[in-house]
Order: C-alpha cells, then sequence, then structure tokens
C-alpha cells in the first residue's frame, strides 16, 4: 500500500486560554480542550474550571459557559443571568462547560500521499480506491490489503448518538473495505451502529463491515486509482469472520432501503471467493444480517459459508 502521511501546522488544543483568576483566598483555573475535524475546524470546545482555596460557604462565578456540569463532587449552584453561585461549603469546585468562543489560534491539516500533498480532507486520500455515496465516508477504511489479522479482544466500536453522516459526508459502514483485500481475519469485535438515535435526515448507509469494488474508472477525478503488484483492481478473497456480533444497525425509522446490513459485499468481481463468515451474533440489524449486492453485468461470489 502507500504510504500516506498527515501533517498538520499547529496543535490540537489542551492548553489554558484564559488567565488564572486570584481574589485573596480564591483560585480559579481555566484549561480548554477542543476537539476539531478533518479540515482542523473546531468541532467541539470543553472547558474544565478549578475553584479552590474557598473561606466561604458560597462562592460566585461569572461564566458565559452552557452545559454546566460539576465533575467532582456533589455541590450544586443557581445561576441568574450568568452568574452562577456554587454551595461550596468550603470544598474545592471542578466543574465543566461547553462554549462557541473563537480560538486564539487556527490549525490546517494538510495530507501527503508519496510524499505529495494531495487533499486537504480526512477521507480524500482514498477517493481514488472508492466510488459512489462511499466517495466521502469518514469511517475505518482499509484498501489493497493481503495478509491481515484484526483480533477486537472483545472490544466494541460504537458510532455516537446521531453520529452517521456528519459534516455534508456520507458514511458506508463502521469499517469499509475496498479494491482487493486478500487473507483477512477479523474477529472477537463488536460492531455497533447505534442507529436507533438517527434523525430523519439521514438517508445513506450505515452497515457493519462492508466491501465495495470501488472506483471502476482510470481516468478523470479517479486518474491513477492504485492497484497491487499484479495489477489486480477489484477481489476480496480469503476473509474470515468469527466471533464478532453485529448491532442496532437497524432504525427507529423508514430509510429507503439505505442500509442496516451487519455484512454487504457490493458488485463483486469474478475474482471474489473464499468467504467464510461464522459464528457471529446479530441483534437489531436493518436489511440483512449478511447481504451481496449484485449490480446485474455477471458479478458472483465463489465458495461461500454464512
Amino acid at each position: 500500500m502507500k504510504n500516506l502521511n498527515k501533517v498538520i501546522s499547529g496543535v490540537l488544543i489542551s492548553s489554558l486560554l484564559f488567565t488564572p483568576v486570584s481574589t485573596l483566598a480564591l483560585t480559579k483555573e481555566e484549561t480548554v480542550y477542543t476537539n476539531l475535524n478533518y479540515d482542523g475546524t473546531v468541532e467541539k470546545t470543553i472547558v474544565n474550571n478549578h475553584i479552590s482555596d474557598l473561606d466561604k460557604g458560597k462562592v460566585t462565578d461569572d461564566t458565559e459557559l452552557k452545559k454546566l456540569l460539576n465533575i467532582n463532587g456533589k455541590e450544586t449552584y443557581t445561576e441568574n443571568n450568568g452568574i452562577i453561585t456554587w454551595n461550596a461549603k468550603g470544598k474545592d469546585i471542578y466543574y465543566q462547560g461547553t462554549t462557541d468562543k473563537e480560538l486564539p489560534i487556527t490549525v490546517d491539516a494538510k495530507y501527503y500521499l508519496d510524499d505529495k500533498e494531495i487533499y486537504k480532507t480526512l477521507v480524500a486520500p482514498y477517493n481514488a480506491y472508492m466510488c459512489g455515496r462511499s466517495s466521502s465516508n469518514q469511517r475505518i477504511t482499509m484498501a489493497n490489503v493481503d495478509g491481515l489479522e484484526i483480533d477486537g479482544n472483545g472490544a466494541t466500536i460504537k458510532i455516537a448518538d446521531d453520529g452517521w453522516n456528519k459534516n455534508k459526508m456520507q458514511d458506508m459502514a463502521i469499517i469499509n473495505l475496498y479494491r482487493v483485500i486478500r487473507n483477512l481475519t477479523i474477529h472477537d469485535l463488536t460492531l455497533d451502529g447505534n442507529c436507533f438515535t438517527l434523525g430523519a435526515e439521514h438517508g445513506v448507509e450505515n452497515h457493519g463491515i462492508c466491501w465495495k469494488a470501488g472506483n471502476r474508472s482510470a481516468g478523470g477525478d479517479w486518474n491513477g486509482a492504485p492497484t497491487v503488484a499484479d495489477g489486480t483492481v477489484h477481489e476480496i478473497a480469503n476473509l474470515e469472520i468469527y466471533n464478532c456480533t453485529f448491532k442496532n444497525l437497524g432504525t427507529s425509522i423508514a430509510r429507503n432501503d439505505c442500509g442496516g446490513d451487519g455484512i454487504i459485499f457490493i458488485t463483486p468481481t469474478e475474482k471474489c471467493r473464499d468467504i467464510n463468515i461464522h459464528h457471529n451474533t446479530f441483534e437489531n440489524w436493518g436489511r440483512w444480517c449478511f447481504a451481496i449486492d449484485l449490480g446485474g453485468e455477471g458479478e458472483r461470489l465463489y465458495n461461500i459459508k454464512f
């Protein structure tokens, strides 16, 4: 596979952005944590406050934070026009809140393939492998893989509440396989789509594991789509999936046949063969536990065990 490198000018923020306040026996420190999107824009900012050395039963604090949460105690507060009063009883107060205040720094993300800058989004470096609605997928993506074992060791990958297809992206599956996949084993892993939380605006796929042939064109925006050493473009062979759990891929509202399969293969080629899917658990799926989507052009799979 080709080497993908990412260079980010700037830092992922986990620093003090505001000056600590000290008034007599009261000290307040604010620490700001920011999660960034793939392109360096702000997704969410959380502020942790620590008020210490209290000598009074109550203390007031002027804050613009929202969704306040006491993260280290049971002390309560009242709020009046942005002024909060903590019933501290002489204890330190640790609380958290969110803010949409603009940060004092910006982050620019750049992506490189074989030392050449190509795209400035997280998924675009893999566009050459993808096609159709999956071309802007933002989930786990693997392509041109040979001889890989994924041992989940009992772990769970769970999509966040209402987390599919965010930031104008169109997801395909939790784990996405493209182009040439050979000798891949996946076991002892739980994939939780958490799709009951999806809103009515979601209308694209939300599968557990998906393999797609990927882009079939060699020109235009897809020029130079990578192939393996023997020149094969599309193949899935010698795949084994066992002791995995696929759950909550069904939605609570109708999605027009747009997803919810535990495992799906789309438009397999004549080189797709030797698939062994066994001893798995499927709970609350949307369409099918295991689906093969043929395109009507002679697509086929050989030697399938399910």
